[in-house]
């Protein structure tokens, strides 16, 4: 079935499955969202610490903070992979073209693992492992470069409007390094 625009797959999909089409493949990524998260924030504050104790580029911090946030980004994607992978596995499923190869996130990680193993699981690994690397390698160096800039570098925490401030140009460096 060939589509025109984007406007004709968004009828399609309203048409043939309605609004849950758009969340189709969303339980695995809702269910791992929250630990990719707590591995990328720890291991970042740890490699972080690390270098920082062993005066590694203390004299540099967009670097240290650009190491430690690459670090970050690439323990996050042994999380991170499974879940993308199931998630665009689920949302490439057209209804209307045959039976269904899964009925939701959880069969077709178990329909995966059986039929291709840790290996199927992973499909996608090195993609997601260099998207997320250097993603949160620029978001860390962003983030706490911005921070320290709008603060003007002062010793006294920044305010909750120049923290916000922060985290949405790094968001933007994030966003622009993983597109």
């Amino acid at each position: 079935m060939g589509f025109k625009s984007s406007g004709e797959v968004i009828s399609h999909a309203i048409r043939t499955e309605g609004i849950m089409a758009f969340y189709k493949g969303s339980l695995i990524p809702l269910m791992l969202n929250s630990p990719a998260c707590s591995v990328l924030i720890s291991s970042y504050g740890t490699t972080k610490r690390q270098m920082s104790a062993g005066g590694v580029l203390n004299s540099s911090p967009i670097l240290q903070n650009f190491l430690a946030g690459g670090v970050g980004g690439s323990a996050m994607s042994l999380v991170a992979t499974p879940m993308e992978h199931i998630r665009i596995r689920m949302q490439t499923q057209v209804e209307g073209q045959g039976a269904a190869a899964y009925s939701g996130s959880l069969d077709a990680t178990i329909k995966i693992f059986r039929n291709h193993g840790i290996s199927g699981i992973y499909k996608g690994a090195t993609v997601t492992l260099i998207r997320d690397a250097f993603g949160f390698a620029c978001y860390f160096a962003a983030y706490d470069t911005i921070k320290k800039m709008i603060s003007g570098n002062s010793d006294k925490p920044p305010s909750t409007v120049q923290t916000l401030s922060a985290g949405s140009v790094a968001g933007v460096a994030l966003w622009a390094a993983r597109d």
